[in-house]
């Protein structure tokens, strides 16, 4: 079988592979996606069998920001932008000519599963909850966290396997905590944890666990400092603040 990363977020399947387009909000002309994983994992005699729909984007825009936008914003406002696409049923098209549809609409249908979305006589969708607000909201759960620390401390973070970002700080973590960690970092459904709001998380983000076993809190707030924290070359004073990051939490909260 074929070593093929998928988001689990989304209920069709959606490659690793597309997460610039799933990050940015911004599929591109000749894009497929199908609502299974057949096609990545099988031999094509077998996923033909398997395939119900499938979409290919014909044709695709984004919209215009300044230069040094944001993920976020560039997501934002590329969710409005025109996506023309053709819808197919057993790999027959479904319709005479083109869907016209959004950027926003599309990452509905794949992340919700409801094709019906892609009608633009339906309500537009409303854009997921991004990456930054999603962990304002991790404190609130620090003691179904804690569950997770394995008898001694742990840090936590919400983690956007499609954001080059925060896949950067992830991966600078596990650099400084590789030797103490116990096992690799555990990613957890955010639905697990009963966050609020999380059925509008965005489809990519996981909760992120790094346990340490037997390390002081102390230690591992430097530890994570020391990952992530790049001061300013003018700055006169310390300005690292964990909750920026995620939190600490230990077995005994």
């Amino acid at each position: 079988m074929k070593n093929i990363n998928f988001f689990d977020g989304f209920q069709w399947a959606v490659p690793e592979s597309f997460s610039d387009a799933v990050n940015l909000c911004n599929f591109e002309e000749g894009d497929i996606f199908y609502d299974n994983k057949s096609p990545y994992l099988d031999d094509w005699s077998t996923a033909c069998q398997k395939i119900g729909h499938s979409i290919q984007v014909k044709a695709a825009y984004s919209g215009s920001l300044p230069a040094g936008a944001s993920d976020a914003q560039q997501f934002s406002v590329n969710w409005g932008a025109e996506v023309r696409l053709d819808l197919f049923l057993k790999q027959k098209r479904t319709s005479p000519g083109q869907i016209h549809t959004t950027q926003g609409r599309l990452y509905t249908a794949l992340w919700r599963g409801d094709l019906k979305i892609l009608d633009s006589a339906v309500p537009a969708p409303v854009p997921p909850i991004r990456l930054r607000d999603a962990g304002k909201s991790i404190i609130k759960v620090s003691d179904a966290i804690s569950q997770y620390a394995d008898g001694g401390v742990a840090f936590a973070m919400m983690y956007d396997r499609s954001s080059p970002v925060s896949r950067s700080k992830f991966n600078k973590i596990v650099g400084v905590l590789d030797d103490v960690m116990i096992g690799g970092p555990v990613l957890v459904n955010p639905y697990l944890v009963d966050f609020d709001s999380v059925d509008m998380f965005a489809p990519t983000i996981v909760l992120a666990i790094f346990r340490v076993g037997r390390m002081s809190c102390h230690d591992l707030h430097e530890s994570i400092k020391k990952a992530v924290y790049v001061p300013a070359k003018d700055a006169k004073r310390d300005m690292f603040r964990i909750s920026a990051h995620g939190i600490i939490v230990s077995a005994e909260t």
